[in-house]
């Protein structure tokens, strides 16, 4: 689906993709189902150390 979209774009550093998703809000703030933790796409990116995405 395009939530799990979204993390994957904010994983790889793949700042065009995610802009792109990001632009409808409803991805901008999804949480990710597969995570205990929840974790935005914006916990991803982070984790992953894509600070170019942030």
């Amino acid at each position: 689906g395009k939530i799990h979209a979204v993390h994957i774009s904010a994983r790889e550093g793949n700042l065009r993709d995610l802009q792109s998703a990001l632009d409808r809000r409803k991805f901008a703030i999804a949480r990710d189902n597969a995570s205990p933790h929840g974790a935005t796409p914006l916990h991803v990116a982070v984790i992953f150390g894509h600070t170019s995405v942030i």
